[in-house]
């Protein structure tokens, strides 16, 4: 499962970095923003979370599964 989400990281990673290089070869003006809200994620009740993706966004099964399961969170 790691390697998975790793091989689709690293390729995500690469058609990133083809595009902006693509954009500047075309003399573009190119702008990448990343933000990481992983401390805001952590400050919001996770029971709340879950019951709202899951009732308002029909948020279920496996991907509901991921949300609970990623690293940290409490269930």
């Amino acid at each position: 499962m790691y390697f998975g989400l790793c091989h689709w990281s690293l390729s995500r990673i690469t058609c990133v970095h083809n595009d902006i290089v693509g954009a500047v070869d075309q003399k573009l003006i190119v702008a990448l923003v990343l933000l990481d809200l992983s401390a805001a994620f952590n400050t919001v009740d996770h029971a709340t979370l879950f019951s709202v993706l899951q009732t308002c966004f029909g948020v279920d099964g496996i991907a509901l599964t991921w949300f609970r399961s990623v690293p940290d969170l409490p269930n």
